[in-house]
């Protein structure tokens, strides 16, 4: 009767959820974004949607959804620019001598593959963006990026990513010649995966830090739950209590290595 029960929650779940993202438009439904303590401006655009704090100058969240077969050639288009949404948005200056690169959340690669060129320009939004090292924007973290939308994406017709930053108690900021503002750099980086299939959910993270030793992906995979004592995000919150649990604990990645 459990496993019945558990069936139906699945397929209910999945019935909503194919209303809550709306094809090729990217729209998140409120309902999938982290719950969090902290004050943050959440901004939607038609690709992604960031939960960006005006106290860190970066945003602690950014949910976007990569989908496969792609509906876009391959370019890059877009320069770093303010958020004029924003009344104290980070400058690409803000930046520049400090040895830290612009780092994309919701990177522009998947982005301008699913969601066309204009799409792709708005990923290059400031409160797109969090200070990353080139060791880790440059390697690994696109490295995983590129897994998530050419092989994930493609065995399972669509994957959720949310993204962000962790910091360490000891905060710290770029300070370069040319800032604007405070940017604060965190200590890590975490992804969080959702995948659905027509009965199953499945959910793992990955956290990078700055200078990652490693160049397999897999040595970063971690729980959700993990990511959730890190940052005191609270994900996917709109679940029930004992499914969270389940899934939020989950430490066996078999299901998400695609090669």
């Amino acid at each position: 009767m459990q496993k019945i029960f558990t069936i139906l929650f699945f397929l209910l779940v999945s019935i909503t959820q194919s209303f809550c993202i709306v094809g090729i438009s990217g729209d998140i439904d409120k309902v999938l974004y982290p719950e969090c303590s902290e004050n943050l401006i959440v901004l939607r655009n038609n690709s992604y949607v960031s939960g960006f704090s005006e106290k860190y100058g970066v945003p602690l969240w950014v949910a976007y959804l990569t989908q496969y077969p792609f509906k876009f050639a391959s370019f890059r288009i877009g320069d770093f620019s303010e958020d004029i949404r924003l009344t104290l948005s980070p400058s690409p200056r803000d930046y520049s001598k400090t040895g830290y690169d612009r780092g994309h959340m919701a990177p522009a690669y998947a982005i301008g593959r699913n969601y066309g060129k204009i799409a792709q320009k708005k990923s290059f939004y400031m409160s797109n963006i969090v200070p990353q090292t080139p060791k880790l924007n440059r390697g690994v973290w696109k490295k995983t990026e590129q897994y998530i939308a050419k092989k994930l994406a493609k065995r399972y017709g669509e994957v959720l990513v949310i993204v962000g930053p962790v910091f360490s108690k000891d905060k710290k900021v770029l300070d370069g010649p040319l800032k604007t503002r405070d940017v604060f750099i965190p200590e890590y980086t975490f992804m969080v995966l959702k995948i659905q299939t027509f009965t199953e959910i499945h959910m793992m993270a990955f956290l990078m830090p700055q200078n990652p030793k490693s160049k397999d992906m897999w040595e970063y995979a971690c729980s959700v739950r993990k990511i959730e004592k890190l940052t005191g995000l609270n994900f996917f919150s709109n679940y029930p209590i004992h499914v969270q649990n389940r899934l939020e604990i989950q430490c066996k990645f078999d299901f998400f290595k695609a090669n």
